[in-house]
């Protein structure tokens, strides 16, 4: 079996390296996991149900908040590298084949 390194397996250490990924994604992303594993905590905790599933939907709620984010910075930057090269076709197209490669 081969192991690979984390920067091989996973885009998880380049987070600047993804397209529109900036310090305000990375604290949404940060408060998504610690409310992910509040509620899986809860979960295993049999003694407040109530507890649990208001853990779950806080959880719920943020994921969604944070995939809205990550889809709105996403557009933007492809819509501002677009934007930029526009006057220039084979630009534009130097620019998407470097973030796409």
């Amino acid at each position: 079996m081969i192991l690979l390194r984390r920067s091989e397996r996973s885009p998880a250490g380049r987070g600047s390296q993804i397209r529109g990924f900036d310090a305000e994604c990375r604290s949404a992303k940060r408060l998504t996991r610690r409310l992910e594993r509040a509620a899986a905590a809860a979960g295993r905790r049999q003694d407040n149900a109530a507890a649990a599933t208001a853990a779950t939907e806080e959880w719920r709620t943020q994921r969604r908040v944070y995939r809205d984010l990550r889809r709105h910075k996403r557009n933007a930057f492809w819509q501002s590298t677009v934007d930029a090269d526009r006057s220039n076709p084979r630009r534009l197209w130097q620019s998407i084949n470097t973030y796409l490669s």
